[in-house]
């Protein structure tokens, strides 16, 4: 199922000026189809000052911030913005463009329990984590000449290799 490219949105900078301090760029970048590194772009290309890092949190927090004003531009061509989307905005149950935890959850990898004909190196690393004990790091690690190089967590070896339920050792 594929999904038709957005139009191009053509707005004012001014327009542009006030979305990005009553709402926060990446918001507004999935809004309109762009990358947030595309909306910095187009900001400093129509001369629009953005907010500040930390501008958001100081707002949350109730502080009152000073808006850096619209400068005047001479060059009127600049005065419309034209947004070119690179993807389709998907906005979510509640209508904004954030990403909903459903959406996350649907785009998760799914590792198979069990691997089919996993690589002999694959094989030797398992054999190898489940057999070593924990250093004083609390790490578990491979011996990188006969198996996979892996330095993990050993909480971290059942998600790291889908091992099963592997008996813990004391330190």
């Amino acid at each position: 199922m594929s999904q038709a490219k957005p139009a191009n949105t053509r707005i004012q900078r001014d327009t542009l000026y006030e979305e990005l301090w009553k709402t926060p760029g990446t918001h507004l970048a999935r809004k309109y189809g762009i990358t947030y590194a595309v909306l910095g772009q187009v900001c400093r290309r129509h001369e629009i000052p953005r907010p500040p890092s930390g501008y958001w949190m100081m707002l949350k927090r109730g502080y009152d911030v000073e808006r850096t004003p619209l400068p005047p531009i001479t060059d009127q061509t600049l005065q419309a913005v034209e947004m070119v989307p690179v993807f389709a905005p998907q906005p979510n149950a509640e209508g904004a463009y954030g990403s909903s935890s459903e959406q996350r959850k649907a785009q998760r990898i799914r590792i198979p329990e069990d691997l089919s004909a996993p690589h002999p190196l694959v094989v030797a690393a398992r054999k190898q984590l489940r057999a070593v004990s924990p250093d004083r790091h609390r790490l578990v690690c491979t011996n990188p000449k006969t198996a996979m190089d892996i330095r993990v967590g050993h909480s971290s070896v059942i998600r790291a290799h889908g091992l099963g339920a592997m008996p813990r050792r004391s330190v």
